[in-house]
């Protein structure tokens, strides 16, 4: 998950800006990539938003947005 205190506006806006470049119908996109973003951004994402969806992953696919 993230860490105490993050902007989760900042980690959603960031979010957004990587999937504009990575998104596969973009012409520099690339589904892997992509991919890997919205695993990660499912594990970040608050419980409010995305209730029990961090649980689901496993410790690899927490650590994917080191990767990004």
């Amino acid at each position: 998950g993230r860490p105490r205190g993050t902007d989760w506006p900042a980690v959603r806006s960031a979010y957004r800006a990587r999937m504009r470049v990575a998104h596969p119908d973009v012409a520099s996109g690339d589904a892997a990539t992509a991919r890997r973003l919205n695993d990660a951004f499912g594990v970040l994402e608050p419980v409010s938003e995305g209730a029990g969806h961090a649980a689901e992953h496993t410790a690899d696919e927490r650590t994917a947005i080191d990767h990004a």
